[in-house]
């Protein structure tokens, strides 16, 4: 598959594990564990809460708070292609605070002027 940054070709697991594919979310392995694990936001299907209830007990693990977050927002990205955010963002190569009313890619413009 092609790297949508560098377009070089990068084999599709490694683009997964680093959360680069909008289709995937990479969960990483449990500690003393070699499984990794995938969300493929393709397959994705109602499951009735019962379920959930009656599985309590052999639950693993969960999310973190960041790492569930992070998961939300990709969710969202992928059904809507808006970017959502859950804490302030800076930027990566001067680490400065970007102001909230900067467009990103994927916004759509509102039809009144942000107050």
């Amino acid at each position: 598959m092609e790297d949508p940054e560098t377009h070089e070709r990068v084999p599709l697991r490694d683009l997964v594990k680093q959360n680069r594919v909008v289709d995937y979310f990479h969960l990483p392995s449990l500690p003393g564990s070699d499984s990794e694990y995938v969300v493929n936001f393709r397959k994705i299907c109602p499951v009735g809460i019962q379920f959930f209830i009656e599985a309590r007990e052999e639950r693993l693990a969960a999310l973190t708070e960041d790492s569930l977050a992070f998961l939300y927002s990709r969710l969202m990205w992928f059904f809507t292609r808006t970017e959502y955010f859950f804490r302030p963002i800076t930027c990566p190569a001067c680490n400065a605070a970007v102001p909230i009313d900067v467009r990103f890619h994927g916004q759509t413009f509102d039809v009144e002027e942000w107050e």
